[in-house]
């Protein structure tokens, strides 16, 4: 008889889920955009983001990543979307820039996809 091993149990656990990261990110000029937070919706899921990187942990599947913030009279001010691909056990990695000028979409990209990020927050 085998012995448990959590630890053995929890990478199995985390091999049938990817991980969909989400950096948000902005010119060092626009330094305003530190009074905002960005909002990141997946599926239709609306969640407040931060700047910098965004993990979560996600079923294998295909997904719509949409990135936008609140600025005065724009409630989604420089939306970006995109979709992507989670494969289980790779992070999907997924950018997005702010536009110098605010009134134009913001720019969406996916780099390779990696390994599994860790999950110290």
């Amino acid at each position: 008889m085998q012995a448990y091993d959590p630890n053995q149990a929890m990478q199995q656990q985390q091999a049938q889920y990817g991980q969909l990261a989400i950096r948000p990110s902005f010119f060092f000029l626009q330094w305003m955009l530190f009074l905002v937070s960005p909002r990141i919706s997946v599926n239709g899921q609306v969640q407040q983001g931060k700047w910098g990187l965004n993990v979560y942990n996600m079923p294998p599947g295909d997904y719509e990543v949409s990135v936008w913030f609140p600025w005065f009279f724009f409630s989604q001010c420089c939306k970006g979307t995109r979709r992507v691909q989670v494969a289980a056990g790779w992070a999907t990695n997924v950018t997005y820039s702010v536009p110098i000028f605010l009134f134009m979409s913001g720019t969406m990209g996916t780099p390779p996809p990696s390994g599994l990020l860790p999950q110290g927050r």
